[in-house]
């Protein structure tokens, strides 16, 4: 199944599907993770340089669709990334209280690659979630 991904808060960008050839290798998640992929997987996404790389060398193969399936609209997209984003968030035990710059920063401090936009979203939602005003953010700056 072919799928839309919404990396980097940019545009979404049609993605095919790729089987493994190789006996195993390396390949990046939509989030900047490596991930490993033996012979037969079947992966969603690489991103546009191992693609090139991967298909080159013949590592992997694009999976042809007999019929493609509906595009979802970009609204379900990123959705689905921010809730990625507030399962990162909760992983690596971030406050819900944390705004989005403190969030930002223990992200991509821990190799997660996720758009300002989609931070700031997670961050709404958790705060949300967890009875915190919108109107509480945090401050980063020390006043004396």
């Amino acid at each position: 199944m072919a799928v839309y991904n919404h990396t980097l808060g940019t545009d979404p960008v049609w993605v095919g599907r790729y089987r493994v050839l190789a006996p195993m290798l390396y390949a990046a998640d939509y989030a900047g993770r490596l991930q490993q992929a033996y012979a037969g997987a079947e992966l969603d996404w690489l991103n546009p340089v191992q693609r090139e790389h991967f298909l080159g060398l013949r590592l992997v193969e694009e999976i042809a669709e007999a019929d493609p399936q509906p595009t979802p609209d970009a609204v379900d997209t990123i959705t689905d990334v921010v809730d990625h984003c507030i399962a990162t968030l909760e992983l690596l035990q971030v406050p819900a209280t944390a705004g989005a710059p403190t969030a930002r920063t223990i992200l991509r401090g821990n190799d997660y690659k996720y758009g300002n936009n989609v931070i700031a979203e997670a961050v709404r939602r958790r705060k949300e979630l967890s009875g915190i005003a919108a109107d509480d953010d945090e401050d980063e700056t020390v006043k004396l």
